[in-house]
């Protein structure tokens, strides 16, 4: 039966042989896995796939951070430049002031005129007092009196002042301050009005006889010298 077939019929048959069966081992080989094997094979390549992105999404993050990271320290220090720069153009624009001296003399009498507090005059102060005295504001009335008096540079004037202190003690009760003012305006400039007021005072005390001694020497004056 073979005597008719050729030689090279033969090779050819041995060789799709070979072929045939080098193609089935791999057949068999996955015919021979289970399905657990299968799905261990199957499962294998996602899960490295998975761990690569992972991998790959945490590296990006770790390398946005820093990006980030760099991109805040060189803002901050652009920034922390600027500030640097701009005080020292500021510096550099500020002028020296220049000497009071060497100011115009009309810049001058400005400034001492915007620094200097114009007091109140004596007739101001005393007037305020007297309204202070009618409006029976008793506390406001004395201590204007006392801030004329101290402003006045006339002894007179002073001694004015102190017996209006005085007499608004005088009305308060208080007869021992009410005393020793009329007694410091009696000295600087004796008056009748002063001594009248002593006489009232020594008497509301109950010293009866320097009260009358004060008023004996009042009546024994001669008019001419009565003030």
């Amino acid at each position: 039966m073979f005597e008719n077939i050729d030689e090279k019929t033969i090779k050819f048959a041995l060789v799709i042989l070979v072929v045939i069966i080098i193609f089935s081992i791999p057949f068999a080989v996955i015919s021979n896995q289970t399905p657990k094997d299968k799905m261990v094979s199957e499962i294998e390549p996602a899960l490295e796939r998975v761990n690569k992105t992972q991998t790959t999404e945490e590296e990006d993050s770790v390398t946005e951070e820093e990006i980030s990271s760099n991109e805040d320290a060189e803002e901050e220090e652009e920034q922390s430049k600027e500030e640097e720069s701009q005080e020292a153009e500021s510096e550099s624009d500020v002028q020296p002031l220049e000497p009071l001296e060497n100011l115009p003399d009309e810049a001058n009498e400005a400034n001492q005129n915007s620094v200097t507090i114009e007091k109140p005059t004596i007739d101001s102060l005393i007037s305020k007092a007297n309204n202070y005295r009618a409006d029976k504001n008793y506390v406001k009335a004395i201590e204007t009196y006392k801030a004329a008096a101290e402003q006045a540079d006339d002894m007179t004037q002073k001694a004015q002042c102190y017996e209006q202190v005085a007499s608004v003690y005088a009305i308060v009760k208080r007869y021992g301050s009410a005393m020793a003012y009329a007694q410091k305006a009696y000295n600087m400039s004796p008056s009748t009005s002063r001594e009248l007021l002593l006489a009232r005072l020594y008497y509301k005390t109950g010293d009866v006889d320097k009260a009358t001694k004060r008023v004996n020497n009042i009546l024994q004056r001669d008019f001419s010298v009565d003030r």
